[in-house]
């Protein structure tokens, strides 16, 4: 466990360049679509660049990227929103840090759906923040006996490292909890436009005191050009700006151009992609072990009925596939993340393996909660 800890955690990617460069091993650990990058994004890239436009922008980033923005997605966001609630960061990490500096301060008590992203328990550890849990299918009893005060609600949806996306019920009853505590709600929807069910449904078209953090590197293949951008109140804008300008400044001109290309591309056929790689994986994991199928994101989550870590390490010496432990995501030590966001021949690769492989011949049993 103090390995992967260690192999995600440390800021020399040595280890992490050694899992992923054996040209033999097929990584399922990693959220990062198989894509290539649109060329429509390059070329505006690169004319921003031979345009010569290196120059600031605005911290707060470009305001036709902020129009635009809340144009595409006006839906999921409070009416009354203009480009002013809008921010434009270095990825959703980025902006999530801004806002943890922005809004708490040690002692704060944050309310995390589980499973969660680990880099929510790493950053809000790192602030001193209390950290209190609820799960995924939550139901309002789960709420009704959380005494404390709550500053922050945390949660990714559709969720990292599950794929579950939240019912508009449940959302509901956070923002009547929310109300009554005075929280704001964070909802990381990086995940958003691979939702495989019936529509997609944001907090921020319920509840009013709600941030929502979003980008392009899931949706457009931009990972490594670090494109975010957070939706809220004003007020909570302006203080994550003040901070940005002081660190950060801004996003480079030229990559947020790039975000304006990409606002104007069609994403549906990498969707249905992985939406067939998220049935074919469900179909194969669901006969071996309990687990729930993925309503939207990049990855299945599911429980292996052993010590994760010891699974993920048999995995990998006897089938040469590296899969992420659950532990990092839940208190739950048996779970493991697959992520399907790989080519399909890849991801039939990878089952054809487990099949020669003993460690898929368990029967399934009875299903653990996180």
């Amino acid at each position: 466990m103090d390995y992967f800890k260690n192999v995600l955690l440390s800021t020399n990617n040595t280890p992490i360049m050694a899992l992923t460069d054996n040209a033999n091993t097929i990584n399922l650990s990693i959220g990062e679509p198989h894509f290539d990058i649109h060329p429509e994004i390059i070329d505006a890239i690169q004319k921003s660049l031979s345009d010569k436009d290196t120059h600031y922008s605005s911290p707060q980033g470009l305001l036709q990227l902020r129009e635009k923005y809340l144009e595409k997605n006006f839906k999921f966001f409070d009416s009354s929103f203009s480009s002013d609630n809008v921010i434009i960061g270095a990825g959703v990490s980025n902006l999530l840090t801004l806002l943890i500096i922005s809004t708490l301060k040690p002692g704060d008590s944050v309310l995390l759906v589980e499973p969660y992203y680990f880099s929510y328990i790493y950053l809000l550890k790192q602030f001193n923040i209390s950290i209190i849990t609820i799960p995924e299918n939550f139901c309002e009893n789960d709420l009704h006996n959380i005494k404390n005060k709550i500053k922050m609600i945390l949660f990714s949806n559709p969720s990292n490292p599950s794929g579950y996306c939240f019912s508009n019920l449940q959302l509901k009853l956070l923002a009547n909890f929310a109300e009554k505590k005075g929280s704001l709600i964070v909802s990381d929807e990086i995940y958003s436009k691979y939702v495989y069910t019936n529509n997609f449904i944001s907090i921020g078209s319920i509840y009013h005191n709600s941030c929502i953090l979003n980008g392009f590197s899931k949706s457009h293949s931009m990972t490594g050009l670090r494109l975010g951008v957070a939706v809220g109140p004003n007020c909570l804008i302006k203080k994550m700006v003040e901070i940005q300008t002081h660190s950060l400044i801004c996003v480079p001109t030229c990559i947020q151009k790039g975000g304006i290309m990409a606002l104007n591309i069609n994403i549906q056929e990498r969707v249905e992609t992985y939406r067939k790689n998220r049935d074919r994986i469900y179909e194969y994991i669901s006969k071996h072990f309990i687990c729930s199928k993925p309503q939207g994101g990049f990855y299945i989550f599911f429980d292996s009925k052993k010590i994760d870590y010891e699974f993920v390490d048999q995995v990998k010496k006897e089938c040469n596939i590296i899969m992420t432990p659950g532990n990092l995501f839940t208190q739950n030590k048996n779970f493991i993340r697959i992520a399907y966001c790989v080519s399909e021949n890849i991801l039939e690769k990878a089952i054809n393996i487990f099949n020669k492989s003993s460690i898929f011949e368990i029967e399934i049993g009875k299903k653990n909660d996180y």
